[in-house]
């Protein structure tokens, strides 16, 4: 009597449930009966995929076959088809197991090792490929089909959960788990309040965790920020599919373009480099550029005959436009600070605009704290239920529960440190507006009492293109932010006298 082996798959887990799988050994075992052959082991692939090799029991059932050459003689399938779907795949396995003089034999197909047997063989591989090809076409274009219509055909992200009625519209909804955890997400990295990293740590502490209840990584998490479908956006690059979903967006586009700003913060160590080139010595080195060829002045101390003498020059070689004491250079730079007189408009503009930035951050906080005790209720029943199945129920064992419990003190912790936080206070805000009327009235001072190397932000604040050296003099390249609100006036109010106290500057 013959020995042999059978290998049987299904690629789903509802083809599991319906028991395909005893449906395909009892008709194997039954076809080994009828042949003479002895089932010496039995291969159960259960939801795997026939478009890969790379199967577990598969590549169990072949090391046995290699280990047991000399008593196998037999791999029996249902199915060419259970074996593999790909024509090259499967004549891979079939070579394989033919160097160790091991036949393949179908419950459902008929063939032989003559040369007409392993011809229709091979052309069964081939149907079954096509077939395989043909469903995956048909599979894409209706999945086309319903990106045009707006609908997202895989599963939702975070934030996001599938309707009751997966054949109704909108096809994902907010879950209301999750999604107000994410739009914190957003908020916290595109307002600056705080670094991606930290951001991360704030949302996992109040509770936000992937499909599997894991704590993100910051690789998710920087994936999640860049998810354009939480602006209603679907993008399938590999079909060259984009368009609008049907799905209410969580964030607005502007929310979403600035916690994918590239020059936000990440929480990234800081680089070094970049430290070394604002000198403490020369703080408006590569912020002034000359005015004659455009490169940004460099600072070094000259050796004179009896000592060292501090000097702003021109990057470009053989260019001296720019050349200037230290001292004559950050003279002028005050003086220009001197004629950006701050006036009343400008300073009740800043007032609004701080006032309102209040309101905001406010409610924000006051929204985020109502998450969390709304987050911390729910935990907390969690937890009582936990204790419930434990101790009364005796539904689970100690490890379980004891481990089920640290994770929900932790997350209890997190949250009750969110709820600790103080919401900012009214007499702050009057202490900051006052301070920052001080600094804008008196621009020149507060540069002066700057340390020298705080000076570069300061400078990059009021001109973030900087400032222009020549002829003497410190012209600018683009206005400064407290000049454009002027404008924007005059030109509504044309006619009307200009505000004195600014110096013209040269067009951006």
């Amino acid at each position: 009597m013959s020995n042999g082996v059978i290998y049987v798959r299904v690629s789903t887990a509802e083809q599991v449930e319906n028991f395909s799988l005893e449906t395909q050994i009892k008709a194997c075992k039954d076809y080994c009966a009828r042949n003479g052959i002895d089932v010496v082991a039995v291969f159960r692939e259960e939801g795997a995929s026939a478009k890969t090799t790379q199967r577990p029991q598969l590549t169990e059932m072949l090391d046995y076959c290699a280990l047991n050459a000399k008593k196998v003689e037999y791999v029996i399938v249902y199915r060419t088809d259970r074996l593999s779907r790909m024509v090259l795949d499967y004549q891979t396995i079939r070579f394989t197991l033919a160097k160790l003089k091991i036949k393949v034999r179908a419950v459902q197909e008929t063939f032989d090792d003559t040369a007409s047997g392993r011809l229709i063989e091979t052309m069964m591989a081939a149907v079954a490929q096509f077939d395989n090809d043909a469903r995956a076409a048909r599979t894409t274009d209706g999945m086309l089909e319903a990106l045009s219509q707006g609908r997202w055909c895989w599963q939702p992200p975070l934030g996001y959960k599938r309707p009751l009625d997966p054949r109704s519209t909108p096809s994902m909804i907010p879950d209301p788990e999750t999604a107000e955890l994410v739009k914190l997400a957003f908020h916290l990295v595109a307002s600056g309040q705080a670094a991606k990293v930290e951001a991360l740590k704030h949302v996992t502490a109040l509770g936000l965790r992937s499909r599997k209840g894991k704590p993100l990584t910051p690789q998710s998490f920087s994936n999640m920020l860049r998810n354009t479908l939480y602006v209603g956006r679907m993008v399938v690059p590999a079909w060259e599919f984009e368009g609008p979903g049907d799905f209410e967006p969580l964030v607005r586009e502007e929310t979403f373009n600035r916690a994918n700003d590239p020059k936000a913060s990440t929480g990234a160590p800081p680089d070094t480099a970049g430290h070394v080139k604002d000198h403490p010595d020369f703080p408006l080195r590569r912020f002034v550029c000359c005015a004659e060829c455009g490169s940004p002045v460099t600072g070094s101390w000259s050796k004179g005959r009896n000592s060292r003498y501090p000097y702003y020059r021109c990057r470009k070689t053989g260019c001296t436009a720019a050349n200037i004491r230290k001292e004559e250079l950050e003279e002028l730079f005050m003086v220009h600070l001197d004629t950006l007189s701050v006036r009343p408009p400008v300073l009740d503009l800043m007032d609004a605009v701080v006032r309102d930035a209040w309101q905001e951050r406010t409610a924000a906080q006051q929204n985020e704290q109502q998450l969390a005790d709304k987050r911390l209720t729910s935990i907390k029943q969690r937890k009582d239920r936990l204790v419930d199945a434990y101790i009364h129920e005796a539904r689970i064992d100690e490890q379980t529960y004891e481990e089920q419990r640290r994770r929900l003190d932790d997350q209890i912790a997190g949250t009750e440190e969110t709820l600790q936080r103080t919401l900012p206070r009214f007499d702050q805000l009057e202490s900051a507006i006052a301070y920052g009327k001080t600094v804008l009235t008196d621009l020149a001072g507060c540069w002066k009492r700057l340390e020298s190397e705080k000076r570069p932000a300061f400078q990059r604040a009021l001109y973030p293109s900087g400032v222009v050296y020549g002829d003497g003099a410190i012209g600018t390249v683009q206005k400064s932010w407290l000049l454009v609100p002027f404008d924007a006036a005059n030109e509504q109010n044309e006619g009307l006298a200009v505000p004195t106290g600014f110096e013209p500057v040269s067009p951006p």
